[in-house]
């Protein structure tokens, strides 16, 4: 639990709700929003979770608790985890979907809500039904992920991967280039959302040699945005990884063999001729703020390693998205360079 001023005034007003009420196992009722609380990590959602059922099973009001001054962004999330009355359930779930807030507390009150052994004695229909209505809840709050290979997919997929990557990568960021570039054969990793719309998505594909980037007239260029001759005029940047000494540039560390970027060099690992590469490309997320970011870039992680055998993930992001790949324990190996005139670095992470 979070101790702040606020989460204890929530705790004051959750024990003053639920005192005299009881579970379906005749438990003290406190003890449900207690242990939901118990799962969060910050203090907005502990305070939520606190409250979750005080406006449904009491005398309070959401204007009440808006008047103790827990911010809006709570009052918000309770008054959605709020199930008024004539709305059919999972028109209420599909509700809260739209507030991570009021998502991040519910799966975790239908996971406890879940758990059969809270009941005295064996489960009864009814019980065995509810369970499967949170299950179904559990879905549509916390979208699934799948990890299929390009013959696998079936056309209504591929279709909506393919208007999701139009969606961001021609459409929102202003750029024509030719997306559909035969690298789509190796393994795609996705979730969907209700409607059947790809809401986060990326693909997967091994590499034999990674792309070049050029120094032509001063600017660090992909070399796919540039002509043969262009080629030939400029000069390949070496990636600092790829570098026997490193140098203080080197974002992993400096040029006494220490470096984690190296491998190959007393490492244990095989060096970067013998790996098996992988690429990760096309990264994108249509909904922000619930998490769906950090989960697709553990379920492609996971599908590199277990699904493809990879020693080595590498990765052409956009630097302003760096961040996001290094809290994962991906390393920077090269400068900022330009593709299709938006700013990259090359990433990599080992196995």
């Amino acid at each position: 639990m979070i101790y702040t001023n606020k989460t204890k005034a929530a705790m004051k007003l959750c024990f003053e709700a639920h005192k005299e009420q009881k579970d379906k196992s005749g438990q003290p009722y406190v003890f449900h929003p207690f242990h939901v609380a118990e799962q969060m990590d910050d203090e907005e959602s502990t305070v939520v979770a606190l409250l979750h059922d005080v406006v449904e099973d009491s005398d309070y009001s959401i204007d009440d608790i808006a008047e103790v001054g827990f911010g809006d962004a709570v009052v918000e999330a309770l008054r959605l985890l709020t199930h008024e009355d004539g709305m059919p359930y999972l028109d209420y779930i599909r509700r809260i979907r739209t507030n991570p807030l009021a998502t991040k507390v519910k799966l975790a009150d239908l996971a406890h809500n879940s758990d059969l052994s809270r009941l005295d004695g064996e489960p009864n229909d009814t019980d065995i039904e509810r369970v499967e209505k949170y299950r179904k809840s559990r879905e549509i709050l916390s979208p699934k992920f799948q990890s299929k290979r390009f013959s696998d997919l079936t056309a209504e997929e591929l279709y909506e991967i393919l208007k999701s990557r139009n969606e961001i990568f021609v459409i929102e960021q202003d750029c024509i280039f030719q997306d559909c570039d035969d690298r789509d054969y190796g393994y795609h990793v996705f979730c969907r959302d209700e409607s059947g719309r790809v809401t986060a998505y990326m693909r997967i594909y091994e590499i034999d040699e990674e792309p070049e980037v050029i120094l032509l007239d001063g600017q660090a260029i992909w070399s796919g945005n540039l002509t043969e001759e262009q080629i030939k005029a400029g000069t390949r940047v070496e990636d600092y990884a790829g570098s026997s000494d490193c140098g203080d540039s080197c974002e992993a560390g400096v040029g006494d063999g220490s470096c984690e970027a190296g491998a190959g060099t007393g490492s244990g690992r095989p060096s970067r001729e013998d790996a098996r590469t992988v690429q990760m490309g096309r990264v994108l997320t249509l909904e922000h703020g619930k998490g769906l970011g950090r989960e697709l870039l553990e379920e492609g992680i996971r599908a590199a390693w277990d699904i493809m055998g990879a020693d080595r993930i590498f990765i052409e992001a956009e630097d302003y998205v760096e961040g996001y790949y290094t809290k994962a324990g991906f390393i920077r190996t090269s400068d900022v360079f330009l593709k299709d005139d938006i700013p990259h670095v090359h990433m990599e992470l080992w196995r």
